[in-house]
């Protein structure tokens, strides 16, 4: 990450595509619907499930092709449930297989993790809020988080 400045052109790319696919036209934060059709795009349905257990956060039926994530009063709010979706369609959406160590799958966590935050604060619109707060020299992560839905 330090070698790439934190910054995974592809990644974001990749998450690019999938805002396009799932409709997103900005400039705030994705819709529910939006990540539904996000969802589709790779070839998912999300089911939002009241029983799962408290330490789950997704369950990924791969021969139905089902994302299973938390009921949201379960998960505390819609704001976990969306990024807890939008990593788990990361692994999908860059192609990751079963890790073969532990380098591997930290990576792949490191990776669904960028393309989650990628898919929820899109890449373009959240350059624009950014450069628009830096010329009127006040910049707040509070505002970006608000705008964006995200933590």
């Amino acid at each position: 990450m330090r070698l790439r400045d934190n910054y995974f052109a592809e990644i974001e790319e990749a998450a690019s595509r999938a805002l396009v696919a799932g409709g997103y036209g900005g400039p705030g934060a994705l819709s529910e619907r939006n990540l539904v059709d996000v969802s589709k795009y790779f070839g998912f349905t999300i089911v939002r499930a009241q029983d799962l257990p408290p330490s789950v956060r997704s369950i990924s039926d791969l021969r139905h092709r089902t994302i299973y994530v938390p009921q949201r009063n379960a998960a505390g709010g819609m704001r976990p449930s969306r990024s807890v979706l939008a990593q788990t369609l990361g692994h999908f959406a860059l192609g990751h297989s079963e890790p073969a160590d532990i380098a591997a799958y930290v990576r792949q966590r490191v990776e669904s993790n960028y393309f989650g935050g990628a898919l929820l604060a899109p890449e373009s619109a959240a350059v624009k809020v950014l450069a628009d707060a830096k010329a009127r020299e006040d910049i707040s992560v509070e505002d970006l988080s608000e705008m964006f839905y995200i933590s």
